[in-house]
């Protein structure tokens, strides 16, 4: 009896979410939101796992849920045409999570997944979020600012857009020609849990890094000079554009236009004089060669030095492996603008390579300060 109940409860989740109102009127107020709900809901939510290893080759997408004592979850899917916007979906689950979840996709554009998170005891809704997945892309979070309903004629053609609010908006409106301009990508080898998340994500919503095609970001990774060189060549070119007035192409012999970051590497090194560039580089540059830590905060250094628009910070920075670097200035200036710290045993390690997060986190610093 309790499952019956259960299946018509989730019934009307879902019809209420779709139509944008859950509260319909006639129907009793929601019992409201508990901090405890809040809590379990955002840990939920952060605790899915997408796998889109098979999306390009088979056309699946694999979603694993967890299962939370007291919560259960439903999720679909769209199907036909539209994107995102709930209008044409099917029921992929319902249940209590703990389960991976087998779905395929039916539309080259992009396919749309909906997921309640809900409380089992009083049935409330307690988080409603959007995914889409976009060849290429991978799986996207769609913000609620970006988020559409519609409603149809009897041909199922639609005749009226609303906001997340339940608004009426024009077929004009940029949400509505221009969906999910905000969209999030949603990475599927760390989560909420992991040290670098904000900032990964945070420097990947600017655009200054991406993932990869198989929706992975690979944070443990190292990160070579050239991949390096180009993250900090978009965030220059974002951020500090005036101050680009140095032509050295073609200093780095072994460094031609036959390499994928030739170009967006010269477009960083034109905020570095010749002397520097050769100083943090040396006389051949090796695009591929794991870049190390004292090197990033040479370039960091070489590239803002004379900008004007840093402060010098008054603390001392002392390592015990300080002197040993090429570059002990170039780091007392970075740790002092907060750029970057060194590690619980007083030392710098300055020759160590430097991961994708490390970098991530190193970069929001930077353009928080520019």
């Amino acid at each position: 009896m309790k499952n019956i109940f259960i299946l018509l409860m989730l019934l009307v989740l879902m019809v209420s979410y779709f139509s944008f109102s859950f509260a319909a009127e006639g129907l009793p107020d929601e019992p409201p939101l508990t901090q405890e709900d809040i809590t379990v809901g955002n840990n939920a939510i952060a605790s899915i796992r997408w796998d889109v290893s098979r999306a390009e080759s088979d056309n699946i997408i694999i979603l694993t849920i967890p299962k939370i004592d007291g919560y259960g979850w439903a999720v679909r899917k769209d199907v036909g045409d539209y994107v995102g916007i709930g209008l044409n979906w099917e029921q992929q689950y319902s249940g209590y999570g703990g389960e991976t979840i087998e779905m395929s996709l039916t539309n080259p554009k992009g396919t749309g997944f909906y997921i309640i998170f809900y409380n089992d005891s009083s049935f409330r809704v307690v988080r409603e979020e959007i995914y889409v997945y976009f060849p290429g892309s991978g799986i996207n979070f769609i913000p609620p600012e970006d988020r559409i309903g519609v409603s149809t004629d009897e041909n199922g053609d639609i005749v009226q857009y609303y906001d997340n609010d339940d608004n009426p908006i024009s077929k004009n409106d940029p949400r509505v020609q221009d969906p999910f301009e905000h969209k999030t990508l949603v990475f599927s080898d760390f989560n909420s849990s992991y040290w670098a998340y904000n900032v990964i994500y945070k420097l990947t919503s600017l655009g200054y890094i991406k993932g990869y095609p198989d929706g992975t970001f690979r944070p443990e990774n190292n990160i070579t000079r050239a991949e390096f060189s180009a993250i900090m060549a978009h965030l220059l070119e974002d951020k500090y554009p005036e101050g680009a007035k140095y032509d050295h192409a073609g200093i780095f012999p072994d460094f031609t236009s036959h390499h994928w970051g030739y170009e967006i590497t010269q477009h960083m090194l034109i905020y570095i004089t010749k002397g520097d560039s050769i100083n943090v580089f040396g006389d051949s540059f090796h695009p591929d060669q794991f870049i190390a830590r004292e090197e990033v905060v040479a370039a960091i250094h070489a590239t803002l030095k004379n900008s004007g628009k840093l402060k010098e910070a008054s603390e001392s920075v002392n390592f015990r492996d300080l002197e040993a670097s090429r570059f002990p200035d170039s780091i007392r200036y970075c740790v002092k603008q907060g750029f970057i710290k060194g590690y619980p045993d007083g030392t710098f390690k300055p020759n160590n390579n430097i991961t994708r997060a490390e970098i991530a986190a190193i970069l929001v610093e930077v353009v928080e300060a520019l």
